[in-house]
């Protein structure tokens, strides 16, 4: 369960359980209209907490619990998954579990919602990136975190031979690869003023555009 667009790298844990032999039904929690999560109402409503399950992911999680149990439930980053849906997963198969998986520090109010929060104590295992949300997550309730290292992705990094094309599209001295976030921004403008010219690709960087000449944000 999580955002499984081409390029997210929930699709692609996805199919690395695929590759492992692993039976998997996908549920993804990315709205139809994927406008919906960049409007002004979706951005206000992330900043107060709030989690609008434009996807339907809930519903969607209980139909195929209820068409054939699994064994496990992995579900990424669940900002909009309700405590109760979970508990009552529990409650009908109580052997099913519950795993909350995030690649991101999910103690930033930014990443958190009132569903995940209140949901923290339902998942049998928090999986995590991050080695200081260990204690942080244990101290809300969390039963059991496990810290995983960081690793990639096979299927998708590989060494590839370029064309001049490819070259002159995507060569840089540095490219970042991200959403917008005010540090990282700050840290690839000071890169930029060392001469260094850095290309960059993910949402939300429209609002810096033009703030320095070796500084280049690329659709898409």
């Amino acid at each position: 369960v999580g955002p499984l667009w081409i390029g997210t790298t929930s699709r692609q844990r996805m199919l690395g359980f695929c590759k492992l032999g692993v039976d998997v039904e996908s549920i993804d929690t990315t709205p139809p209209d994927g406008h919906a999560l960049k409007s002004l109402g979706a951005r206000l409503g992330r900043r107060m907490g709030l989690d609008w399950d434009l996807a339907g992911a809930n519903q969607q999680i209980l139909e195929a619990v209820y068409r054939s149990p699994p064994g496990l439930i992995w579900i990424e980053k669940g900002l909009t998954i309700k405590p109760k849906v979970l508990s009552e997963i529990k409650q009908r198969h109580p052997g099913i579990r519950l795993i909350a998986y995030s690649p991101d520090d999910m103690l930033l109010p930014t990443n958190q919602s009132r569903s995940y929060l209140r949901s923290i104590a339902c998942y049998d295992w928090h999986v995590t990136h991050k080695s200081f949300n260990v204690s942080e997550l244990t101290a809300l309730g969390a039963r059991r975190v496990y810290y995983a290292v960081k690793s990639f992705d096979e299927q998708t990094y590989y060494p590839r031979q370029l064309t001049v094309s490819e070259q002159e599209k995507w060569g840089a001295d540095v490219a970042f690869l991200g959403g917008y976030e005010q540090p990282r921004f700050e840290t690839m403008l000071a890169v930029a003023q060392m001469g260094i010219r850095v290309k960059i690709w993910g949402p939300g960087w429209e609002r810096v555009v033009k703030r320095h000449v070796n500084l280049e944000v690329r659709p898409g």
